[in-house]
């Protein structure tokens, strides 16, 4: 390999390793929040527009610019999530998240909290803030313990095992586990009572679960969390994560257990939280929408409501 080609794979690598540290995964592909590409492409184009006007070059760099921050990051104005799905609520477009409302869903776990440190990472402080990355919802263990945090990702599979056996929230049944009966009442209830109250209530409840500053708000029928990552949840999962998050919390679990625990304990559960119908394990193909439905994958194992076919719980 000559000196000459050397250099060359060099300077493809720092590219791409720039193009990896600007780019938010979260926001774009599937994750994509199309109401905030919409209104950052329309900024995008006046600001453009108006620079163009003075000088075409400027023009045209700062639409090089906006359309690669869009394209890699989602959005190029910072804390666009937090307003950009309000401003588009009134039009007569249709406008929402990139997902099926039935079948696809995040989790409070998905969530990273921290907002403010979103928006310093598009400014000067973005370096300073992903060397530090410190979590204070996290337990304060040892992460070289295996039963702690593992990666510094979360709590890991065993302090969440642990955390919920003796929190009574599960009970060892031969070699499987199950819900316990106080706790299966419990979560039911709970259910209950964030079913009854308004979407904007349960936006909130599930946004403190979340962790501290995750902000919620309500979208046609599905609820945005608002923090250093986002994520986009069906009502059904917002019940559900929620009831289970609040009641560990109360029970004593860490809220960083609590919310890792949210997703799994939702396979447990025996009726929908939404209508209260019956679940099933099921497949999409079967579930939602058939084999003409919107999933790529129809034969996905799903635990699903046989009376509103909203997905509970979906196998990786």
């Amino acid at each position: 390999m000559t000196d000459a080609d050397g250099d060359e794979r060099a300077a493809a690598r720092r590219v791409r390793e720039a193009v990896d540290a600007v780019s938010r995964p979260e926001h774009t592909g599937e994750n994509r929040c199309l109401p905030c590409a919409a209104v950052n492409a329309l900024g995008v184009a006046v600001v453009a527009l108006l620079l163009g006007r003075r000088r075409r070059a400027l023009g045209l760099l700062a639409a090089v610019i906006g359309g690669a921050a869009i394209w890699l990051r989602g959005y190029a104005v910072p804390g666009t999530p937090r307003f950009a799905p309000r401003l588009v609520e009134p039009l007569p477009v249709e406008f929402g998240p990139d997902h099926d409302a039935v079948v696809d869903s995040g989790s409070v776990a998905g969530v990273t909290s921290g907002r403010a440190a979103a928006d310093d990472a598009d400014g000067a402080g973005a370096d300073e803030a992903a060397a530090n990355d410190e979590r204070p919802d996290d337990p304060a263990v040892d992460r070289a313990d295996p039963d702690g945090i593992d990666d510094g990702d979360g709590p890991s599979p065993e302090a969440t095992m642990e955390a919920l056996l003796d929190s009574g929230a599960l009970v060892e049944e031969g070699e499987t586990l199950r819900l316990t009966d106080d706790f299966r009442t419990a979560l039911r209830e709970r259910i209950e009572t964030l079913r009854a109250c308004g979407d904007g209530e349960l936006a909130e409840r599930a946004a403190a679960v979340a962790g501290e500053d995750v902000e919620g708000s309500v979208h046609d029928d599905r609820i945005l969390l608002d923090g250093r990552r986002d994520a986009w949840l069906s009502r059904p999962i917002a019940l559900a994560e929620t009831a289970v998050g609040e009641l560990l919390r109360e029970r004593g679990v860490d809220p960083a257990v609590a919310r890792s625990a949210a997703r799994p304990l939702r396979a447990f559960l025996e009726t929908c939280p939404d209508c209260g119908g019956p679940i099933r394990d099921t497949t999409l193909r079967n579930c939602c929408g058939g084999p003409g439905g919107v999933s790529g994958n129809p034969e996905r194992s799903v635990r699903a409501c046989a009376d509103c076919d909203a997905v509970v719980f979906t196998e990786r």
